[in-house]
């Protein structure tokens, strides 16, 4: 039988960071390891907040650690939540999400055009994720998102559309009607003191005292235009504006619900009446979805998939081994964003050798084997297609780029024995609620001796901010006992243990152990 043509592969690009989950009950049947885990190549993870999580109002709610000095707090001018700084790096155009650019206090501001508003990560990756269709609207149909104000579709307001318009333009007119009125007031009597002569007249001459020709008309004149009398009537006048502007704020604050004035769908009263439509927005926040669960953690799939891996005759089995590298992924969403620099990597290398063993199908191929099903079918053995890979001389090249097989392996295996090293020293030598110190120590003796001191300092820096660990566990069992995730946790982490053992073999045959 011949074997076809190696070809090397280029991977496609790589997913989003993920973000922290909370936790959600099960709403369908968890994936199989041997499924092939196409969710995780679109992203590990996302962010959806649930209505009953409980966050605090001085900690971020994406990756929950506390405001400070040098974390700062920022709104969300998409879902109207206050982010941290290194969580809101996105500026988006609020009119291009579908949204209404609004203040604190819900006013409508204009778009800040190119620039574009402040908006957490979770928005901008909902936003890039949906396809929009753009849809024609008449003219006079406003797209309101109820993510930035929300209605209820049976709520309804009758306005006429100069009174709309008067409306909209208010809070960008800062005249008023008063304003003008003493401005040309203060011109005219100016005029008239430019305009009376500067000497007495008398009952001889042409024009009589009536025109102001008076002395003491003349000095009324004088006074009126004095600087320090305009000074005080423009003080007078932002008195005014402020009493005016504070009674309105009261009146709005005591208004009754059932007075006020809210926004609406339908008008039918008068024809020139404008119509405000309550369309969904483009970003879907809350929106629960069976999809989700396909990037839930779920620690009886992790320990299945390892259980594949170990049982196998012909040693660690390849498809088993990504299901079980892509399952760890989802663990360490539940870190933090601590952790979430390896899940990224790991989704990077994963789509590498995913291309790399559908592209080359000799890799995965035995003598009996039919290379026209998916490689996943066939379920290769690690060995074979390492061995094949080293005869081809695939083995060394890519770089880091275009990596081999061998080569996402080996950062796979790196990886796993990092997770393995955290689930031993976090959920079984120690039973602290502050998992810091078991992090930390963790990645010294992995990743840490792999890394740059830069990049170190700033990871050490990072696990400091770990949840607890009732706050993990709380997340992998959703409502089940944690006493018997914690079980499944330790028993995956000795069948972990195992396969890291097999598959530092298959390397070390190889001399693969050092391949940069």
């Amino acid at each position: 039988m011949s074997s076809p043509e190696l070809s090397p592969s280029s991977p496609p690009l790589r997913p989003w960071t993920p973000t922290r989950r909370s936790s959600a009950a099960s709403r369908s049947p968890a994936r199989r390891p041997s499924e092939p885990p196409t969710p995780l190549l679109r992203a590990i993870g996302s962010f959806h907040m649930d209505d009953g999580g409980e966050i605090g109002e001085n900690e971020c709610p994406v990756c929950q650690r506390h405001f400070s000095l040098v974390r700062f707090k920022h709104r969300c001018k998409a879902c109207n939540r206050k982010v941290c700084n290194d969580c809101s790096k996105s500026r988006l155009r609020l009119a291009d999400m579908g949204l209404v650019h609004r203040d604190k206090k819900g006013n409508v501001k204009r778009d800040r055009g190119k620039k574009g508003a402040r908006v957490c990560d979770p928005c901008a990756r909902s936003y890039f994720a949906t396809t929009m269709e753009a849809e024609p609207q008449p003219d006079n149909v406003i797209a309101i998102s109820p993510s930035v104000a929300p209605l209820s579709p049976q709520q309804r307001l009758y306005l006429s559309e100069p009174r709309f318009k008067r409306a909209s333009a208010a809070p960008l007119r800062l005249l008023r009607t008063r304003h003008y009125v003493v401005f040309g007031f203060f011109c005219f009597v100016l005029l008239l003191r430019v305009a009376v002569p500067g000497r007495s007249l008398h009952a001889s001459d042409k024009y009589p005292w009536l025109f102001f020709g008076s002395d003491v008309a003349r000095q009324v004149l004088h006074r009126m235009v004095r600087l320090d009398v305009f000074a005080a009537a423009l003080l007078s006048l932002v008195v005014l504006d402020e009493v005016k502007r504070l009674r309105a704020l009261r009146g709005a604050r005591c208004r009754p619900p059932e007075e006020a004035a809210p926004l609406l769908t339908v008008l039918d009263r008068t024809p020139s009446a404008v119509l405000v439509e309550t369309t969904p927005p483009v970003i879907a926040m809350n929106d629960p979805s069976p999809v989700d669960e396909l990037d839930t953690f779920r620690a009886d799939v992790l320990v299945d998939g390892l259980i594949d891996c170990t049982n196998s005759e012909a040693g660690v089995n390849m498809a088993a081994y990504l299901d079980v590298c892509a399952e760890t992924a989802k663990l360490l969403v539940l870190f933090g964003k601590a952790t979430a620099f390896a899940a990224s990597t790991v989704a990077g290398y994963l789509v590498a050798i995913d291309g790399s063993l559908s592209a080359n199908a000799a890799l995965t191929c035995g003598d009996a084997d039919d290379t026209a099903t998916p490689w996943r079918t066939r379920k290769p053995p690690m060995r074979r297609v390492i061995e094949a890979e080293v005869r081809a001389g695939l083995a060394a090249v890519g770089g880091k780029k275009n990596p081999s097989v061998s080569r996402g392996v080996l950062r796979l295996l790196w990886f796993l024995d990092f997770v393995e090293a955290t689930l031993r020293l976090c959920f079984v030598e120690s039973d602290s609620d502050e998992l810091g110190p078991s992090m930390s120590k963790a990645y010294e003796t992995t990743l840490g001796s792999r890394h740059p001191w830069l990049i170190r300092k700033g990871v050490m820096s990072a696990l400091g901010s770990v949840p607890k660990r009732s706050t993990i566990l709380a997340g992998i069992a959703a409502g089940k006992p944690e006493a018997d995730e914690l079980q499944r946790l330790q028993r995956g982490q000795e069948l972990m243990k195992r396969v890291i053992d097999d598959v530092r073999a298959i390397l070390t045959d190889h001399e693969l152990l050092d391949l940069k």
